[in-house]
């Protein structure tokens, strides 16, 4: 009996301890659709990404980084990418960026490193999602 209540217990102290982390850190309920949902602009815009600029976008952008002495390989922020965008003349603007940088995650381009996160001009991590 002592040993059960003790494993309940602990189960809840993770729940808290989890909803208590979304609540702080501000994490998002990310819904990332099938591609066959994808309007037929998007995906276009995804199809044309990957075929011409994808290649680049893995050789030049990611990096390790350490975040809360954590170690994270093969990672960028949005805002890299927003300026990477920028630099590449993709975009005009960074709110373009920002557009841009949804529409490559909602394209399943990228992904938030925990898929805790929609895309954001902010330090969060992102990565370029392996294709299957």
């Amino acid at each position: 009996m002592y040993k059960w209540f003790m494993n309940l217990l602990t189960l809840c102290i993770v729940l808290v301890c989890f909803r208590i982390r979304r609540l702080f850190f501000r994490v998002e309920n990310v819904i990332i659709s099938d591609l066959s949902n994808l309007d037929s602009a998007s995906f276009h815009v995804c199809a044309s990404f990957r075929a011409l600029h994808l290649k680049t976008l893995e050789r030049e952008l990611p990096s390790t980084k350490r975040y809360h002495l954590r170690t994270y390989e093969d990672v960028f922020t949005g805002t890299e990418l927003v300026d990477w965008l920028l630099n590449k003349q993709l975009v005009h603007s960074r709110e373009d960026g920002i557009s841009f940088g949804e529409i490559l995650l909602q394209g399943q381009i990228i992904e938030h490193f925990y898929q805790e996160h929609y895309f954001h001009d902010e330090s969060y991590f992102y990565h370029i999602k392996p294709t299957l």
